[in-house]
């Protein structure tokens, strides 16, 4: 297998003090939780419950709508209270079902290897879209549609991405020295879903504990784990594609057209809990740091469970927030509040005091094309955002605006702290409403 590093991208230097959190510290299990309806990419979750109604933990309340669409289960046992707008910490407000917790949480057993072994590649997507499984890399993308690869396409290389590049965040790390041969587990069932020659685990070089124990993990397995540089945005299925396989996917292109899968290794573990355990997306590893927080660590939280609550849980802060971030410091979406729900599809939050805070003014574009040559995706983020301040749309589609994957390396390589990825962000969404 070919392997070349990412020649765009950036070299991130992490502040030490927010970096050493990489310990596994505890499950949370919240009094209630807010369940939205449209945590995923695609269309919202119908409501299957009605308000008063009794469940217990894994219980279906809100069916798919279409076929990229997810379904949704409790992920306490209780009541439902209300099914309601509420804080959103993408959408700004949106529909959710909220779940007063009363009663014992489920015990999910596993099923014996012989069960798993008659399984159908169509039974093992059935059990993945029943149980409401979606990319946990960030996207939220339902995985049984990623898993329903077109006849006339072949997957001949699997990539397991355990890279979290994103500073800060050591949820997957975590994940895979917690539970290594249950992700290998979940990778085999995928496996025998799409057939590939070959399978890969790829991570980045700073995760030698994670490293070793997929590789224990994966013994025997006739699966490659492989460490590769510390680069952001190396983690991007398109970047991680280029770097192991050499191959590109053309702009508009999905990686299947170049025979490649991707799966974040959250998924995989998530798949083999539905599978072995029947037990649907509920809950997940997520990240909490910061240099405000007085237990910075690795959390096992119930899908819904609100951030104050959980806050609360560990210790609550230090002192009060100047930013909080749902997700990392170059992707992540800033929140106004501490009354926002965990998702699916939530790696990790970070808070942080005016320390970390930096107010920047923006200066004219000197030219100098670094925006350019740092660009993952190969774009032109000067051009676009040129376009975008004195709206000149149509260059928009000449210029590739939908190719951006919104890493934010323009951004940060910017001597002159352009905003380029906000005025980017603009004319996309100028071109979806158009």
């Amino acid at each position: 297998m070919a392997m070349s590093n990412l020649k765009e991208g950036i070299d991130i230097k992490e502040e030490q003090s927010l970096s050493h959190i990489k310990k596994l510290k505890g499950f949370f299990s919240p009094e209630r939780v807010s369940l939205h309806l449209i945590q995923h990419t695609g269309k919202p979750s119908v409501p299957s419950v009605s308000k008063g109604d009794i469940l217990k933990a894994g219980d279906k309340i809100a069916d798919k709508s279409g076929f990229i669409s997810s379904s949704l289960h409790s992920s306490v046992s209780g009541k439902v209270g209300s099914i309601s707008d509420y804080n959103h910490p993408i959408l700004g407000r949106s529909k959710a079902i909220s779940i007063e917790r009363e009663g014992e949480d489920v015990e999910w057993r596993e099923k014996k290897e012989d069960e798993i072994v008659k399984l159908t590649s169509n039974d093992i997507i059935d059990i993945i879209e029943d149980c409401g499984i979606v990319g946990l890399g960030g996207a939220a993308f339902p995985t049984h549609v990623k898993l329903t690869v077109p006849h006339d396409k072949r997957i001949d290389t699997l990539i397991i991405n355990g890279c979290e590049c994103e500073p800060y965040l050591c949820s997957d790390d975590v994940l895979m020295q917690d539970r290594p041969f249950d992700i290998i587990k979940g990778i085999e069932l995928v496996r025998k879903v799409v057939n590939p020659d070959r399978v890969v685990v790829a991570l980045e070089s700073d995760k030698d504990d994670a490293l070793i124990r997929m590789r224990q993990a994966a013994l025997k397995r006739d699966i490659d784990v492989l460490k590769i540089d510390k680069v952001y945005p190396q983690g991007a299925e398109k970047q991680l594609i280029r770097s192991l396989t050499s191959r590109e996917i053309p702009p508009g292109g999905l990686p299947f057209d170049v025979g490649a899968l991707v799966l974040n290794v959250g998924t995989c573990f998530a798949i083999y809990e539905a599978v072995y355990k029947g037990k649907p997306l509920i809950d997940r590893y997520i990240t909490l740091a910061g240099d405000i927080l007085s237990e910075p660590g690795v959390y096992i939280v119930k899908i819904g469970t609100i951030l104050k609550d959980l806050l609360e849980h560990i210790g609550g802060l230090i002192k009060e927030p100047s930013k909080i971030i749902f997700g990392g410091p170059m992707m992540g979406l800033a929140q106004a509040s501490l009354d926002m729900p965990i998702l699916k599809g939530t790696s990790g939050v970070l808070l942080l005091s005016k320390k970390f805070i930096s107010n920047y003014k923006e200066y004219p574009c000197i030219k100098c094309a670094q925006c350019i040559d740092h660009c993952p995706m190969r774009l032109m983020p000067t051009k676009i955002a040129h376009a975008v301040k004195h709206k000149k749309w149509d260059l928009l589609d000449e210029y590739n605006i939908l190719d951006c994957i919104e890493c934010g390396c323009c951004s940060y390589s910017c001597p002159s702290r352009v905003p380029l990825l906000d005025y980017i962000k603009i004319g996309k969404d100028y071109l979806k409403r158009e």
